[in-house]
């Protein structure tokens, strides 16, 4: 009796993953997805299945080092969740909009870069072009930035 209800208690400590429910065995301490893939993923990890199947997920996963293993998985929800939105371009729209990005922001550094450039001249070079005097005499140096 003592030992059946210490089983139930370690196989209740241990929930099965989504790779195992969705396979329909029993999820043991070695399985290599239960980690990136808790019962509470489930979408995500049918996602993953759809577009990679489980044979290979388990293989991309256990084919790099331990370190990279979450992150691997989490490359391949986010690979299949942009599949799933987009299933023509998949990644490729995604690629395009940060590439985007890039661009805008490099646009705006290549703007940005000439006017710091021409502001921190004038600066160390005492760009202040107006004096003004103070009704108590002292001298107050008001700056105007030409553009």
């Amino acid at each position: 009796m003592q030992r059946g209800g210490d089983m139930n208690n370690r196989v209740a400590m241990h929930q099965a993953c989504a790779s195992c429910k969705h396979q329909r065995k029993r999820c043991g301490e070695d399985c290599v997805l239960a980690p990136y893939f808790p019962a509470e993923r489930m979408q995500e990890f049918q996602a993953v299945h759809k577009v990679f199947g489980v044979s290979n997920v388990i293989k991309l996963v256990k084919d790099v080092n331990k370190e990279r293993q979450k992150e691997t998985a989490e490359s391949l929800v986010w690979e299949a969740t942009c599949r799933r939105n987009d299933p023509v371009l998949g990644l490729l729209w995604k690629i395009q909009e940060i590439t985007g990005r890039i661009r805008a922001v490099q646009d705006a550094a290549a703007i940005a870069k000439p006017e710091h450039a021409e502001a921190a001249a004038a600066a160390k070079g005492g760009g202040c072009s107006v004096q003004q005097t103070t009704s108590s005499g002292a001298c107050m140096e008001w700056c105007r930035w030409d553009r």
